[in-house]
Formats: structure tokens, C-alpha cells, sequence
């Protein structure tokens, strides 16, 4: 795949991942999220190797028949602008899968519920 398509594809990848067009499954057993695009399997991971203190991502794309033929690997090292396309697309699928945003807000407004009770507002000189 040449280089304009496969900036085009992550592209479109973290936009369909945001707008949960596409939906992500998650393989904790390698730390990896993976979905199905018209039979063809695409998976992300994410490594930490710790001997080193480096993380990556790999991008996996495999063929109705489950053959990989591209794998993508980046590390800060390697090609920092290709690893943070990469860790941005693994950092969305999270949020998707994990309901991390919306989670967060659901906290904060239940917070601010709980400050802000029917006594405080009895309390008010006016």
C-alpha cells in the first residue's frame, strides 16, 4: 500500500472509529482491538517493551481468508509522526470501546449533583 493510502486509510479508520461507524473488538490476550471491514480483518496493538522503556503500534490488515499481508510497526524511535497516527487511532478505539469520555462525564455531572444539593440552595440568604 503506498504511503497516501495508508495515511488515507488511518484517517479513516480513527474517523469511522469516532463516529463508531465501525465497531472494535477487544483481544486482551495480546493487547489488541481488531474489527471487520468487508470480510478483511484490521488489528491494532500496542507493545511496551519494558527492557528498553519503549512502546509501539502495529497495524495488521489480513484478507478475508485471515492471511496478513501488511503489518505496520512504529515506535517513538522509529517514526515518531507514524506512531503518534497510530497510538491517536489506538487511543480513540479505547475511548470507544472502554466508554472512557462519556464515563468521565458521567462522573463529573454526578459530581456536580452532589455539590449541589436542594439544602445548599435552601441556605441562600435571598
Amino acid at each position: 500500500m503506498n504511503q497516501q493510502n495508508y495515511n488515507q486509510m488511518v484517517d479513516m479508520l480513527i474517523d469511522a472509529t469516532k463516529l463508531q461507524k465501525i465497531s472494535w473488538q477487544e483481544d486482551v490476550q495480546h493487547n489488541a482491538f481488531y474489527t471487520q471491514i468487508n470480510g478483511c480483518k484490521v488489528t491494532i496493538y500496542s507493545v511496551y517493551e519494558i527492557s528498553i522503556d519503549e512502546s509501539s503500534y502495529s497495524l495488521s490488515l489480513a484478507n478475508p481468508n485471515g492471511e496478513v499481508f501488511y503489518t505496520y510497526s512504529f515506535s517513538e524511535s522509529t517514526d515518531k509522526d507514524e506512531y503518534e497516527k497510530l497510538k491517536k487511532l489506538y487511543s480513540e478505539i479505547r475511548d470507544v470501546v472502554y466508554r472512557i469520555t462519556e464515563s468521565e462525564n458521567l462522573i463529573l455531572q454526578g459530581l456536580e449533583e452532589a455539590l449541589t444539593t436542594q439544602k445548599d440552595v435552601d441556605d441562600l440568604p435571598f
